[in-house]
C-alpha cells in the first residue's frame, strides 16, 4: 500500500491539472484510467475501494473543516493510482468547471478566513461557502471527482490570494475537533498510513492547474 511519501513526494516540474472540457488528451486518458481501475482483479484498491473510502468517511467530513483536506488528500491518490494504471508518470487529474454559479464563487473566494467556529456547515468562512457549491453525485460516477477537483482548484486559488491567512482549526483548539484540527491525521483506509490535514495544505512542489480563475 502507498503512503504520503509516495503520494506527496516532489515532482520536477510540477504536474499541471488540466480542465477537462479544453483537453481531449486529458479527457481520453482520464477515461481510460477509471476503466483500468474498475478491471477485475486490478492490484490496488480499484474504483470501488475509492467510492467506499468516500462514503465510510463522509459523515466525518462533510459540512466540517477538514473537508477541503481530505478531498484534496484522495485525489491525490486517485492521481496516483491512475498514474499507475496507465503507466504515465506526467499525468496529472483533470478538473471540470461548474456551469454557473460565478457570484456564489466570487462570494466564497472573498471570504478572509478558512474557516470559524461553529466548524459546521453554517460557519462564516471560505470552506463553508465553497463546500456549499460543490455538486453532488454518487462517488461511483467519474465526473464526480472532476467537480471535486475544481472545488481543490479553486481551495488553491483562496490560498493563493490569502497566503498569509491560516488553516483552522488549530492544533491547539479543542479535542472534540478531532479529526479537523490542523496537525489530525486524515483519514485513509486505502493507504498504509496518512497525512495530517497540514502537510497536505501547501501542494505546490506537486501540482498545479492551468487556470486559478473562477
Amino acid at each position: 500500500m502507498v503512503g504520503p511519501r509516495d503520494v506527496l513526494a516532489s515532482v520536477k516540474p510540477v504536474r499541471i491539472r488540466p480542465d477537462v472540457a479544453s483537453s481531449a488528451a486529458a479527457s481520453a486518458a482520464f477515461a481510460l484510467g477509471i476503466s483500468l481501475l474498475r478491471a477485475p482483479g486490478r492490484a490496488g484498491f480499484g474504483w470501488n475501494g475509492l467510492a467506499g473510502w468516500y462514503r465510510a468517511s463522509l459523515s466525518t467530513y462533510l459540512g466540517r473543516p477538514a473537508y477541503l483536506p481530505w478531498i484534496r488528500w484522495m485525489l491525490l491518490v486517485l492521481e496516483y493510482e491512475l498514474r499507475g494504471a496507465l503507466g504515465e508518470p506526467g499525468f496529472a487529474l483533470p478538473y471540470r468547471n461548474w456551469p454557473g454559479g460565478q457570484p456564489a464563487v466570487a462570494a466564497a473566494l472573498a471570504q478572509t478566513v478558512y474557516d470559524a467556529a461553529p466548524w459546521d456547515g453554517t460557519a462564516k468562512g471560505f470552506r463553508s461557502r465553497l463546500g456549499a457549491l460543490i455538486p453532488t453525485a454518487p462517488p461511483e460516477d467519474p465526473e464526480f471527482y472532476l467537480a471535486l477537483c475544481n472545488a481543490d482548484r479553486l481551495w488553491m486559488a483562496w490560498q493563493s490570494a490569502n497566503s498569509t491567512r491560516p488553516y483552522l482549526p488549530a492544533q491547539h483548539a479543542p479535542a472534540e475537533l478531532f479529526p479537523h484540527r490542523r496537525n489530525d491525521p486524515i483519514e485513509s483506509p486505502l493507504t498504509a498510513s496518512a497525512p495530517t490535514n497540514g502537510q497536505v495544505l501547501n501542494v505546490s512542489r506537486i501540482y498545479s492547474y492551468d487556470s486559478l480563475a473562477p
